[in-house]
């Protein structure tokens, strides 16, 4: 009998150790997105002296440049993002349908539903569109005499044809990768 208990332990705690190794793989493997061939490489654009690319969305109907080091992953629906090895996008571009006609409508309603603090930093055309450029504002409420503004992350808002178009910028030079974004 012991033996019959001895071997239904060892037994046990092998399957308890797999899953565990099992769960914590796939935790890890979903946190971190492994690097991601650049799926869309450049079909026209690349200038080696600045080494970027341009990305085309068919769907949509716009392009943009981009630095040709990121890795283009546009496996999420109405979604691109470009990024280094990191999960963390450093440019993404979102697309979602929208009711309200303008920006700042779309701010403000973003504000209300989330509780969220996006400023509006200032305004800006894109393919001869009005936008906005807005930051966040972290703990605004909590301690309104500590709150820290992210001048290193921008997003503009730009509304076309009942199409919003959301171009969040990290750590980079938001303005060049505005002033290449376009429709065709």
């Amino acid at each position: 009998m012991k033996n019959y208990f001895g071997k239904n332990v060892l037994v046990g705690l092998i399957v308890v150790c797999l899953a565990i190794i099992a769960s914590a793989y796939l935790m890890y493997s979903h946190r971190i997105a492994p690097p991601i061939s650049n799926q869309n490489p450049p079909v026209s654009g690349q200038n080696d002296s600045t080494k970027t690319a341009i990305y085309r969305n068919e769907k949509y109907g716009y392009a943009l440049e981009y630095p040709s080091s990121l890795y283009v992953n546009d496996r999420v629906p109405d979604k691109v993002y470009f990024t280094e090895e990191s999960l963390y996008g450093i440019i993404a571009v979102e697309v979602a349908s929208t009711t309200y006609m303008n920006a700042d409508d779309e701010l403000k309603a973003k504000n209300e539903k989330y509780n969220s603090h996006d400023f509006l930093e200032k305004r800006i055309k894109i393919a001869g569109y009005d936008a906005i450029v807005t930051y966040p504002v972290s703990m605004v409420d909590e301690f309104p005499d500590q709150a820290e503004s992210f001048p290193h992350e921008k997003t503009v808002l730009l509304i076309k044809d009942g199409l919003l178009f959301r171009i969040a910028t990290r750590g980079t030079d938001h303005e060049r990768v505005w002033n290449s974004f376009r429709f065709e």
